[in-house]
């Protein structure tokens, strides 16, 4: 048996080296994904010598049929296609959309692994960014299975493995951890991450998240809970209870990291515009430099058709009358 994979080239080449060239939001990307998967834990084990970074989760994995139906159909809308909008077991609102994510691996490495099992059957195999690029666009490209439905005591799980990085320097598992706390807010109880190499190991927890975003946080604004305390005027009010729009501002005793400063958007759990203060001076009053906050916005993930996100998830698309 083979796999194969359609898609053209230059896919590749704007979405794999494009969309991303920093490891936090590729990471994210595959977080995501376990998390749609409906794992519970996933873990992520860095080989600084071998220059490869192991993603495994114990979510519900993925048949010979799955890998290439869903994971090797480039661009295939899930959501759209299958009315895949609600994960089986945890319930949660899935947040893969548009099926490009998997290519951002090639933005910081040339080689990915893939091994999944399910139904008590392994099956894996692997792509080459050199193979992919060069390939003939008028054909699919075969991909050898490495595993062919093997079985297996394990149930289910999905491992993918990031090789022959092209980054240089050391990866840092703290600094790596806590850029991906920041993009994503999916973390809870049934919801947990480590991150680890063999000298660092670094916990991705809902209270992780917390205690990094909000450190030395000295007052707090809820939304909607203190909409009418800021005095806003009905018809916002109305347009946040009928959006569900969520979130809180918070302020700091002491200057905030510039990570962090700026009301930073979420649709779903993940980032969906970059903290800033959208168009509101901070040259206005020094006290922009003690603030920081976050404001979950998933109704502008909701439509299947439209995107009103930018494919790198950092900004919005502002010119879209629903943003």
């Amino acid at each position: 048996m083979s796999f194969e994979l359609k898609f053209s080239p230059v896919v590749i080449k704007h979405l794999g080296l494009s969309m991303y060239s920093t490891l936090p939001p590729v990471l994210s990307e595959l977080i995501t994904n376990s998390y749609d998967a409906d794992a519970s834990k996933v873990t992520i084990t860095v080989d600084q010598q071998k220059k490869s970074i192991e993603i495994l989760d114990d979510g519900c994995g993925m048949t010979a049929e799955d890998l290439n139906n869903n994971f090797l159909n480039v661009g295939r809308n899930r959501r759209e296609k299958d009315d895949f909008t609600e994960t089986t077991k945890f319930k949660r609102k899935v947040t893969g959309k548009k099926g490009i994510g998997k290519l951002s691996v090639f933005g910081i490495c040339k080689e990915i692994y893939v091994e999944s099992c399910k139904d008590g059957k392994v099956n894996a195999f692997s792509m080459q960014y050199d193979e992919l690029i060069h390939r003939d666009e008028n054909k699919p490209l075969q991909l050898a299975a490495i595993i062919n439905d093997k079985p297996t005591h394990i149930n289910s799980y999905t491992k993918i493995t990031l090789k022959a990085l092209t980054r240089k320097s050391k990866i840092s598992i703290t600094d790596t951890a806590n850029s991906i706390l920041t993009r994503l807010n999916i973390f809870d109880k049934n919801f947990n991450c480590t991150m680890t190499d063999k000298t660092d190991t670094k916990e991705l927890t809902k209270d992780e998240r917390v205690k990094l975003i909000e450190e030395g946080k000295q007052f707090e604004w809820k939304i909607p809970d203190l909409t009418g305390e800021l005095k806003l005027d009905v018809n916002t009010i109305n347009y946040i209870a009928d959006k569900k729009i969520t979130g809180k501002i918070i302020t700091t005793k002491d200057t905030i990291k510039e990570a962090f400063k700026g009301v930073t958007l979420y649709a779903r759990g993940k980032l969906a515009n970059n903290p800033e203060f959208y168009d509101v001076k901070e040259s206005n009053s020094h006290a922009y430099s003690y603030m920081s906050g976050e404001i979950f916005i998933d109704f502008m993930d909701e439509d299947s058709d439209e995107d009103y996100i930018s494919t790198a998830r950092n900004s919005l698309i502002w010119e879209n009358e629903e943003a």
